[in-house]
């Protein structure tokens, strides 16, 4: 949007002086410059082409990136200006025409034979090149990010071997607090009926869960357990596509670990001790990567300073995130892009620290990051590519302890699985489509194209 305003500035900026311009060579030495009528068209070109840019730009980039972009165009514009200024005084005609060329070319934004193409056309011709450019940012706009069918997250969620072990691994020792005011492991396993069955793709099991709130945050952490059934477990490595970790903040490290060490916690980070990845020796930023009883993998993050979030609870843990492990930074935002609107910020280049190699404990890894939310939330994503280390598919079954799911909650479920499976993602639920009941209720899981699971809810009503 900043983008566009600014565009909408310069133009009315270059109008007003190049008609300051010619008033006054007008006024002061009587001169008219020659084919007016075709060179102002021209200039009304470049302010649509750089609004239609900027528009473009704003659907893929974000507002410092496209600033920078549209700023680029005119850096160029103007090294060309010289260059032509520079044959002119010369009387060199090459350089004048090249540095012609270069100015009309960026502004036609890399037209073949721009500058040639331009001075050949009549006023007619311009006119119509003019009117094409201005329809552009129409046609850009029908193919920009689609609109969300979210309307609320969730949870991220993992099947577990048994609730009664790593519930509470969760509670007394992470010290998350439980959703609600019951017990979870007074529940008893409950079987899955018909639509339940066909919506996991499950068939005679039993099943219980377990939900823990993440303090200050817009989505809760899930434990399922599936009985009666076979099941197949499953820890991949962290870089493993498909692989997802839960990121929490946290206020004391040295308590922290203190837990987790009497529970006997898997510690992945090399050394068994946090680390201080900010590059400030005196910082007392700390990170530990570990694993739950079932092998997920959990981050945990003392800040340094601690964000004001902390002042708003009590609670040892005061903010969360999810980092998905993927295959491909291109391919998964495009994905998640067009199958729920996914907002990306720009992607980080590949690229190594030896103590966040420490701290995953993958030496020789490089890997690039790229943050970003679904539209209206605000939970951040980090998406992670790895590369420079060994890497497989990680994809279980929703009953199959270790497996990962993120759930949420959608206005239309079946308009969504639609847009899912056009984005390229497939349907995991028996059937292949979303289970419906009579009250409007329906759930389905699907996978991305990274094989991660995602829930998607239709709350009763619709």
């Amino acid at each position: 949007m900043g983008g566009i305003i600014t565009e909408s500035a310069d133009g009315k900026h270059e109008m007003l002086l190049v008609t300051g311009v010619l008033l006054s060579v007008r006024i002061i030495a009587g001169f008219s410059p020659i084919n007016l009528t075709r060179a102002l068209p021209l200039m009304l070109l470049e302010v649509l082409l750089l609004t239609t840019v900027s528009i473009a730009g704003g659907t893929r980039f974000s507002t410092v990136t496209n600033g920078i972009l549209g700023l680029g165009f005119y850096g160029i514009a103007f090294i060309g200006g010289w260059i032509e200024f520079a044959g002119a005084m010369a009387r060199l005609e090459s350089l004048r025409i090249v540095g012609d060329a270069h100015v009309l070319e960026t502004r036609a934004v890399t037209i073949p034979n721009a500058g040639v193409i331009l001075r050949g056309m009549n006023f007619k011709t311009t006119l119509k090149l003019s009117l094409a450019f201005l329809s552009m940012p129409f046609l850009l706009s029908a193919q920009s990010t689609p609109a969300t069918p979210v309307i609320r997250l969730q949870n991220l969620a993992h099947a577990v071997e048994s609730l009664d072990k790593t519930v509470p691994f969760y509670r007394d020792v992470i010290g998350l607090p439980i959703s609600g005011a019951r017990d979870p492991l007074a529940q008893q396993p409950q079987a899955l009926d018909e639509d339940m069955s066909r919506f996991t793709a499950t068939r005679g099991a039993k099943f219980r869960s377990a939900v823990f709130r993440v303090p200050n945050d817009a989505f809760g952490f899930e434990l399922t357990e599936f009985t009666g059934i076979p099941r197949k477990s499953g820890q991949p490595g962290l870089q493993d596509i498909g692989a997802a970790t839960l990121v929490l903040q946290i206020r004391d490290m040295d308590k922290m670990v203190a837990k987790l060490k009497a529970a006997k916690t898997v510690i992945v980070t090399a050394g068994g001790a946090p680390v201080n990845p900010s590059g400030n020796a005196g910082s007392k930023m700390r990170e530990l990567l570990i694993r739950d009883p079932d092998g997920f993998f959990i981050e945990l993050m003392r800040p340094d300073p601690l964000p004001a979030a902390a002042e708003i609870t009590t609670d040892e843990i005061f903010g969360g995130s999810v980092n998905l492990s993927i295959e491909d930074s291109s391919k998964t935002v495009t994905f998640l892009r067009d199958a729920i609107g996914f907002n990306a910020r720009p992607t980080g280049q590949l690229g190594t620290n030896a103590v966040v190699a420490n701290l995953i404990n993958l030496p020789g890894a490089q890997w690039r990051i790229t943050h970003g939310s679904i539209p209206g939330t605000p939970l951040d994503f980090g998406l992670i590519e790895y590369s420079g280390v060994p890497r497989a598919k990680f994809s279980l079954g929703a009953e199959d302890p270790g497996s990962p799911a993120f759930t949420m909650v959608v206005g239309d479920i079946d308009a969504a699985v639609n847009q899912w499976k056009k984005a390229g993602g497939t349907v995991l639920s028996s059937g292949g489509a979303a289970i419906k009941r009579a009250d409007g209720a329906g759930n389905v899981f699907v996978r991305d194209v990274n094989g991660f699971m995602w829930e998607l809810i239709q709350r009763a009503g619709r």
